[in-house]
């Protein structure tokens, strides 16, 4: 699930603040007592992560591909990996990976300077952090979630096209204005991506190249590979996109 996603997620969540866990069941293997009696303070995300904050720890929620959530409700047919029982109400967490850490750990960890949808995102620390991978491939590197936190496959895709680069580009040998450009895009979709969704609008309608069989700008056969170590679709125009090798 991309970053966007579960910004909004989290946003939808922001009624749990202020409720006490009276108890918990589910299929984790974490110590789920440890957060009994426990008050909710905060609920955001870092990137692809949702976080559950109590006062001096915190419930890590990652969705992966397929993970889900329902509040005050069952999914049919599913068991919870997590359920916080409420005097009031039931949020149950499907699917995906759960992990309990000490707040102190988090902020050291989940940088909010790299998350792409974040008020404090921070421009230069991306490039900094996104230069020292000087060899690796540009399709790994967008996936990175400790450079740019939130991205999933369907951001790099589009980002890449936007800025005509080929997934399968090394980094040093991608001229620096280029990266800079490709960061500020990278960005500016995830926002785009963010406000869609918030609205209700179908957020297929904006992709240019993900999922697509012909290249918008000049017509030829678009590529689908699995690209880079992450194994991931990359969905790419080679006359469109330059390869920087």
């Amino acid at each position: 699930m991309e970053g966007p996603l579960v910004k909004i997620i989290a946003e939808t969540l922001t009624e749990l603040k202020g409720k006490r866990v009276i108890s918990t069941s589910g299929t984790a293997k974490i110590e789920k007592e440890i957060i009994e009696g426990k008050e909710i303070k905060d609920i955001f995300n870092r990137g692809k992560n949702l976080f559950i904050k109590f006062p001096s720890l915190s419930i890590k929620l990652h969705f992966l591909m397929a993970g889900s959530y329902r509040l005050n409700e069952e999914k049919e047919g599913a068991i919870p990996k997590l359920s916080l029982i409420f005097n009031k109400g039931i949020f149950n967490f499907y699917g995906g990976i759960v992990k309990i850490i000490n707040n102190n750990e988090m902020e050291k960890v989940y940088d909010e300077e790299v998350d792409v949808n974040s008020e404090k995102w921070n421009s230069e620390k991306v490039l900094r952090l996104t230069l020292q991978k000087k060899n690796k491939l540009i399709c790994d590197v967008l996936l990175d979630q400790n450079i740019f936190a939130g991205v999933g496959n369907i951001i790099k895709n589009e980002v890449l096209y936007m800025v005509k680069i080929h997934p399968l580009s090394i980094v040093e040998k991608i001229p620096e204005e280029k990266l800079k450009e490709l960061i500020f895009k990278t960005r500016e979709f995830s926002i785009l991506f963010y406000k869609a969704i918030k609205n209700g609008e179908k957020f297929g309608t904006y992709f240019k190249i993900y999922g697509k069989n012909q290249c918008p700008h000049c017509k030829e056969k678009v590529m689908k590979e699995k690209t880079g170590k992450t194994k991931r679709i990359s969905f790419f125009c080679p006359s469109t996109q330059f390869l920087y090798a």
